[in-house]
């Protein structure tokens, strides 16, 4: 009886539990035999990701090994930090390859979309930037391994959702980008609309610098969704087999 009764205690207590933001992620093979230290804040995983050189170097690999371990354990902790969740598991990717990372990309799109940034120690940014970013990387994963449609898809509610709380540089790249996967596809008078409602904001914002660096390539791949000579031109260039 006494068995029975920890039994159900235990199923109770589990149920009553919050699921992992880690659900459904296997971790990697390297994963229990890296070590790594012990973050409990934002701050600390900020100051984590910013102790160790993350690109161009021969210990890339086994430091992004260790922010993810590291991460991945503070998840464990305290899956009720928003903050610490999102930007670990956005920064986790340098350290996984294609499926797993689109996994992790995959998480915050379905449980934090609607997440805001605390803007810590960043003058330019705005709340739903990370968002934003992430629903553009998904979208070039799902355009590149066969899912065209999901990546419209992902993005378009990305783009409807976020941008008003996301700074315009990342949104002329989400737009930038949406135009190229709709040069794959048949587009829709919807669509169509989408784009020179895009081409009419950015145009009057190009004075802004950081819209500026980026109108050319959105110019030149958003113009062709119109219906004119030009873009048609245009259009057949870039499609072309090379």
């Amino acid at each position: 009886m006494r068995s029975l009764i920890m039994l159900i205690a235990a199923l109770v207590l589990s149920a009553c539990q919050r699921p992992s933001p880690m659900w459904g992620i296997e971790h990697p093979d390297w994963f229990e035999t890296t070590a790594a230290p012990s973050v409990q804040d934002e701050a600390e995983v900020d100051a984590l990701w910013q102790s160790a050189p993350r690109c161009c170097g021969a210990d890339v690999v086994a430091n992004n090994r260790i922010f993810y371990k590291a991460c991945a354990r503070a998840i464990e902790r305290q899956s009720e930090d928003e903050y610490l969740v999102v930007k670990c598991l956005w920064l986790m990717q340098n350290a996984l390859d294609g499926h797993q990372s689109a996994r992790l990309k995959e998480l915050i799109m379905d449980r934090y979309f609607t997440h805001k940034d605390s803007l810590r120690n960043c003058a330019n940014c705005a709340p739903g930037d990370t968002v934003s970013r992430i629903a553009t990387e998904l979208a070039s994963y799902y355009a590149a391994v066969g899912r065209l449609a999901d990546a419209i898809s992902l993005l378009e509610r990305a783009i409807d959702g976020r941008s008003i709380d996301t700074s315009p540089w990342v949104r002329i790249e989400s737009n930038t980008q949406l135009c190229k996967l709709y040069l794959r596809a048949e587009r829709t008078a919807a669509q169509r609309q989408r784009i020179n409602n895009a081409q009419a904001e950015f145009l009057a914002m190009r004075a802004d610098p950081t819209i500026a660096t980026r109108y050319g390539e959105f110019e030149q791949v958003c113009r062709i969704i119109a219906d004119d000579e030009a873009g048609q031109q245009i259009e057949r260039s870039l499609t072309q087999p090379r």
